[in-house]
């Protein structure tokens, strides 16, 4: 599994992650699971296949202005990512449910998403930080414990994923922590 987490301050989104997979009791290192384009940041849980297809040669849908921002990653950016994992054959359909095997943290226009395995989109809501991966908890709870620390965004992330790390056999660094401005 992986931990990501995530934290929106003024104009800027600070996004880290793990470095490790882990797979059938074995485990090895992966470069970032951190994809910027266009604009909008994803930090990315679960299968490498799903992953490698998101993070090469998908192309981020443009926004109608008619379509508020939620609305965009609810239906017209949540659909790419289903068509793009489909045209690959890597959404799965099981009871006519199509899902695929890959969640993330979506930052679009100062605002944190949480795009499901099964394509639904959540706003994230009351807090300016997001986590998830199998150290979610943990990361969560040292962002809300850490939110009137005064330590910069980068900091707070990165005892985040370290604590994560030290709770978590599924959770190692380095971590690689990057930046956008939206």
């Amino acid at each position: 599994m992986t931990c990501i987490a995530a934290i929106v301050e003024q104009d800027t989104v600070w996004m880290g992650c793990d470095t490790i997979m882990t797979s059938g009791g074995y485990a090895r290192g992966v470069d970032t699971k951190i994809i910027q384009r266009d604009g909008i940041m994803m930090g990315f849980a679960g299968r490498v296949r799903d992953i490698n297809l998101l993070k090469f040669g998908f192309e981020i849908p443009p926004q109608d202005k008619n379509l508020d921002d939620y609305e965009y990653m609810a239906t017209v950016f949540s659909s790419a990512v289903r068509e793009r994992l489909k045209e690959f054959g890597a959404a799965k359909i099981d009871n006519s449910e199509e899902t695929g095997r890959a969640y993330a943290i979506v930052a679009h226009n100062k605002r944190l998403y949480d795009l499901s395995y099964d394509f639904s989109v959540s706003r994230v809501e009351g807090f300016n930080f997001d986590a998830l991966g199998s150290g979610r908890g943990e990361a969560l709870g040292s962002l809300y414990t850490t939110r009137y620390s005064g330590l910069t965004p980068e900091e707070r992330i990165r005892q985040a994923l370290s604590a994560a790390e030290e709770f978590t056999t599924s959770v190692r660094g380095p971590f690689v922590i990057e930046s956008i401005k939206q």
